[in-house]
C-alpha cells in the first residue's frame, strides 16, 4: 500500500494555480478554492454577526417595506422574524 503524502494549503494553491494556467479549471473555481481557505484562517467572531447588530424584518412586513429596508441597509438578505423573541422564520 503506498503512503499518501499531505496536502498543504500551499500545494493546494500551487496546484489550483497551475491547474488554471493549463485551463483545467476556470478563474471562479480557483478563486473559489483560495477563498475556501482563507476562510479556514479566520476565527467565528471575525464572520459571524452579533445579534444585536443583526438587520431583520419582522414576518408581518409589506414586500414594499421589505424592499425599502434592503435598499436602506444595502442587505440582498434579511432574516423574518414573527416576532421580537429570536424565533426565525426563514
Amino acid at each position: 500500500m503506498q503512503k499518501r503524502k499531505k496536502t498543504t494549503t500551499a500545494t493546494t494553491f500551487r496546484h489550483s494555480s497551475t491547474s488554471r494556467g493549463r485551463g483545467h479549471i476556470e478563474e471562479e473555481e480557483r478563486q473559489l478554492i483560495h477563498s475556501v481557505f482563507e476562510f479556514g484562517d479566520k476565527s467565528v467572531e471575525e464572520v459571524m454577526t452579533p445579534r444585536t447588530e443583526i438587520v431583520a424584518v419582522p414576518n408581518t412586513a409589506s414586500v414594499r417595506e421589505t424592499c425599502d429596508l434592503m435598499i436602506e441597509t444595502k442587505h440582498s438578505r434579511l432574516p423574518v422574524f414573527a416576532n421580537r423573541s429570536t424565533t426565525s422564520r426563514a
